[in-house]
């Protein structure tokens, strides 16, 4: 999670301005990582990024279908 912190670099999304498919494959990390001893409080640029990942009209749909909401 250090390395994805660093490597995101205060930019909101992990490829440039558009969503592309690296952004769901770093939302499910920033949402396994509530299954580790990681906190995200640590790596204020993840954790904005799973926020406005679950604030997002399409994820909210996704994850209530899924029954994870």
């Amino acid at each position: 999670y250090d390395e994805l912190e660093k490597r995101l670099g205060g930019r909101g999304r992990p490829v440039g301005e558009r969503r592309t498919v690296a952004d769901p494959y770093l939302f499910v990390l920033t949402l396994w990582s509530d299954m580790t001893p990681v906190n995200l409080d640590d790596r204020p640029g993840l954790k904005a990024f799973r926020d406005a990942m679950k604030n997002d009209a399409g994820v909210k749909r996704a994850l209530d279908l899924q029954g994870m909401a």
